[in-house]
């Protein structure tokens, strides 16, 4: 292996561990999404549930049942706002995750490239010295 191939067998390596990274840093960002979605949906089923309560009267005479929908409301308010945060972040990952991919597939190609002229030129001192 030439130099000049070692250092693109380096390069590769390099531009697939941070095409690797952005991958994994994508993957945490999805996990996170969907778990928030779930607690928002959860938290919405509940009240939907709560609504439709029988003892929806007594717990509203004791102000129980307006304090639990406004505890409700907030957290659905702080959860959206997270997973607002998440969204804007998942796009700014999934833009250094393309930019990623194609260094990796650039480096992919050179080092491809790299090797069929490395041959080339081992067939030729071949020919030369035979």
């Amino acid at each position: 292996m030439t130099q000049k191939s070692d250092q693109m067998s380096r390069l590769m390596q390099v531009t697939e561990a941070a095409y690797a990274a952005e991958q994994s840093h994508m993957t945490r960002l999805i996990r996170q999404e969907m778990q928030i979605r779930q607690q928002i949906a959860a938290l919405n089923a509940a009240r939907r549930s709560q609504d439709r309560s029988i003892d929806q009267d007594y717990a509203a005479l004791v102000g129980a049942d307006f304090r639990w929908q406004r505890w409700v409301d907030v957290r659905v308010t702080q959860l959206n706002t997270t997973l607002a945060k998440t969204l804007v972040e998942k796009d700014r990952v999934r833009t250094k995750l393309t930019r990623a991919f194609g260094k990796y597939q650039i480096a992919g190609h050179l080092f491809e490239q790299t090797k069929i002229s490395d041959r080339k030129i081992a067939e030729k001192r071949a020919e030369r010295n035979a």
